[in-house]
């Protein structure tokens, strides 16, 4: 093997091959070294020595063996091939550039001319804006049916939905909706199922804007049903529940398993709390969740359509003290607003159901509605979830608490991934340009997984990791013959971490 090494002399960064040499008298390893060149202090570019081929294409090659290696390990590289036997290495090429690069995609032929690629030549604007389009809902589904059974952990799967805004007014699924985000632009709405303890995106489905999160769930058991995806047991946030949607997991003949938090504008919510709330405190119902004291009651015995659920109760009282200062602190807010005559139309509500005022001759006289703030403190820190397969509540909160393994992969996705705004002006387009983005989510979500298995993150983030792995480069000199520069000791913990041989 040979690779390059650098030497810095009297201020001049010299660069040589090194090769290794076998050396049978000795019975040892030794390294031969031949000059290069020398670094242009002005453009980093070398200069070659006139003794050595004149090198005259230089790459990024680190993250391509990094991210093609990951690619095969987890079997991804291999479902893609065969799902798309004629472009998949377009499609991985595009993932790798919205993985390592963070930017928009017209700027990935420029990247390319650069890096080392699983396509291997020059991947047009106008080549991707054809592969885009080409990416079929067939194609999609089969992909999703291959790798969901590939993957098929037995694990929690998450589940949950996102907003995406968009600048485009031709796109169907395009609306005006509730925007979770909170930015005053149309959207599409994404939802994705995640596996808890492999960390990896599993399926997504796009959404029409309008749509509330406790519509999606009926069409979700279907495609799962379609994907022939067994034994899932779903986690899902209070926007899920319905009677409904109870109903129909718990009604269907596979009978899903399931954990969903419960609003407490459901009045199963509140009669939990209410029937708990003399015990909850005794240090018998005391657990410890990532190093917080909670308190917990399971309520056992439960029936729903006739069917055994559990109901678990949890008090936080670090969080009942914050929530409560901050509502008090909002009472005494609005309270002088309407004292000082400065009311604001938003609060209209609050003014109405949190005080009693009376105009005299006097002045305003204003006296609080104790009843209905007592009313609203009644259920501040507290939380339920129901579940139709943990029994014990430590479990139940755990379970649910790891499902911000989706929260955080919706911020990659839009954020990281650049697909905050998107500017796609098709539909086909934009539903090849998410697919895109969620197989460099399956990359970056294995990535993640190890970094944090490994303690990675106490000396990288992920973009310092890219950037480290970034500086590997492969020079291919005009003679054909092609090496790569030496790797480093960082590089080699990171390596080393992931289980990935060196390059050679």
């Amino acid at each position: 093997m040979s690779f390059i090494v650098k030497q810095k002399i009297k201020g001049t960064t010299y660069v040589y091959e090194t090769k290794g040499k076998w050396d049978k008298e000795k019975k040892q390893c030794r390294h031969e070294r031949v000059l290069i060149g020398k670094i242009d202090s002005v453009t980093g570019e070398i200069i070659p020595s006139k003794k050595h081929d004149n090198p005259n294409l230089s790459r990024d090659y680190g993250n391509y063996y990094f991210l093609n290696t990951i690619t095969k390990a987890i079997g991804l590289k291999d479902i893609l091939t065969k799902v798309f036997p004629d472009n998949w290495k377009e499609v991985l090429t595009c993932a790798f550039f919205e993985l390592c690069e963070k930017n928009p995609m017209y700027l990935c032929e420029e990247w390319n001319d650069l890096t080392v690629t699983p396509y291997g030549e020059t991947l047009t604007s106008q080549r991707i804006s054809v592969l885009l389009k080409n990416i079929s809902t067939n194609d999609r589904m089969e992909f999703f049916k291959k790798w969901g059974k590939y993957r098929s952990e037995q694990e929690y799967i998450a589940f949950d939905i996102t907003s995406i805004s968009s600048y485009s007014n031709l796109i169907e699924m395009v609306e005006i909706g509730y925007n979770r985000d909170g930015e005053n632009l149309p959207q599409i709405n994404l939802g994705m199922l995640f596996g808890e303890t492999s960390l990896l995106p599993i399926y997504y489905n796009l959404y029409p804007g309008s749509i509330k999160d406790v519509k999606t769930l009926s069409n979700l058991l279907r495609i799962t049903e379609f994907l022939e995806m067994k034994e899932i047991k779903f986690v899902m946030d209070k926007g899920f529940f319905s009677k409904s949607n109870i109903d129909e997991m718990m009604g269907k003949p596979n009978n899903y398993k399931f954990s969903v938090a419960v609003p407490f504008s459901a009045s199963l919510a509140k009669n939990a709390v209410d029937s708990v709330r003399e015990k909850i405190d005794l240090p018998s119902n005391t657990i410890m969740i990532n190093d917080k004291i909670i308190q917990a009651c399971t309520i056992e015995n439960q029936k729903w359509n006739n069917k055994k659920i559990y109901v678990h109760v949890f008090f936080n009282k670090e969080k009942y003290s914050h929530e409560e200062k901050e509502f008090l602190k909002k009472i005494l807010q609005l309270e002088q607003e309407i004292l000082t005559g400065e009311k604001i139309d938003i609060n209209e509500d609050y003014y109405e159901k949190y005080f009693k005022i009376r105009d005299l001759k006097s002045g305003i006289k204003v006296k609080r509605n104790d009843e209905n703030i007592m009313e609203k403190l009644k259920y501040k820190g507290y939380f339920v979830v129901i579940s139709n397969d943990i029994k014990k509540a430590g479990e139940a909160l755990e379970v649910y608490r790891n499902r911000d393994v989706v929260e955080k992969s919706f911020d990659n996705l839009k954020n990281d991934l650049d697909l905050n705004r998107l500017r796609i002006h098709s539909d086909k387009a934009l539903e090849g340009r998410i697919f895109i983005g969620f197989i460099a989510l399956i990359l970056q979500s294995h990535i993640h997984k190890t970094m944090k298995e490994k303690g990675l993150y106490k000396n990288f983030t992920k973009e310092k990791l890219l950037c480290e792995l970034k500086k590997i480069k492969r020079i291919q000199f005009a003679s054909g013959k092609t090496i790569i520069t030496e790797i480093s000791k960082k590089q080699r913990e990171i390596f080393t971490a992931f289980a990935i041989p060196l390059p050679n």
